[in-house]
């Protein structure tokens, strides 16, 4: 049985817009099929190299975007310097919604490898939406699903314990790439050590023995650079405040 899409790109395949990705590896995927010509030519699909700014801050909010393949990192901007890293976005993400009330952006989003998304103008977006209910509900839980990880994000940073917050975060990511199915997982980790540390406000030193303490207790185990087997239990993919009973359960805490 095929697993429903996710919101956005449910909303981009009603538009008629390239959504399917098939994975081509663990880092991304691939297109099922070509872009209509006629879209492509638009702008509307853009390649970015790793490393590639997708957008910064004090643009105009004047569109968002959908990753079909590879992952991004997204960074908020204070009016001093650069912040923490406010999350990752995956295939099946949207990403620009954070600056939504203001005319300018507040983050920053760069591509952590190779990457491809669909950029969807607001005014365009929300015009038609405004005449369709079926994208206007596809709208909304597109919406829905980006406030739940801001949600989920900040219930990792009120779990205290270094060790517990990243295994929190490892089950988390798991889940999101769906890879997170049964007893067993694993999540693939495009981002940096020194990124994981920054969007879990810890120090990296912190991160790197939490790497280890869960590794020697069995909790997870690392496959290759950017590869880490670890245990999911069904708490862990569900919302609030399932994950911190379940990372809880691990320590026997």
């Amino acid at each position: 049985m095929t697993a429903p899409l996710p919101a956005p790109l449910a909303l981009l395949e009603h538009l008629g817009l390239p959504a399917r990705v098939a994975p081509a590896s663990p880092a991304a995927g691939r297109l099922r099929r070509p872009p209509p010509p006629a879209y492509a030519a638009d702008g509307q699909l853009r390649h970015l190299l790793a490393g590639a700014l997708l957008f910064g801050r004090d643009e105009p909010m004047d569109a968002v975007h959908v990753v079909l393949r590879g992952s991004l990192k997204l960074r908020f901007h204070g009016v001093r310097d650069t912040g923490p890293l406010l999350g990752f976005a995956f295939p099946g993400d949207l990403v620009g919604l954070d600056a939504r009330p203001f005319a300018t952006r507040r983050i920053e989003a760069v591509a952590l490898e190779p990457s491809l998304v669909v950029r969807l103008p607001l005014a365009q977006i929300e015009a038609r939406a405004a005449e369709d209910p079926v994208l206007l509900g596809l709208w909304w839980k597109a919406l829905a699903t980006t406030l739940r990880q801001r949600i989920e994000h900040t219930e990792l940073l009120d779990i205290r314990q270094a060790p517990l917050r990243v295994l929190g975060f490892l089950r988390q990511l798991a889940a999101r790439q769906g890879r997170c199915q049964g007893p067993e997982g694993h999540a693939y980790l495009p981002m940096a050590r020194s990124d994981i540390a920054s969007h879990l406000c810890l120090a990296l030193e912190s991160v790197s023995r939490a790497f280890g303490r869960l590794e020697a207790r069995g909790e997870l185990q690392a496959r290759g650079l950017r590869h880490v087997g670890l245990r999911c239990p069904q708490a862990a993919v569900l919302a609030p405040p399932g994950l911190r009973h379940s990372v809880a359960a691990a320590f026997g805490t």
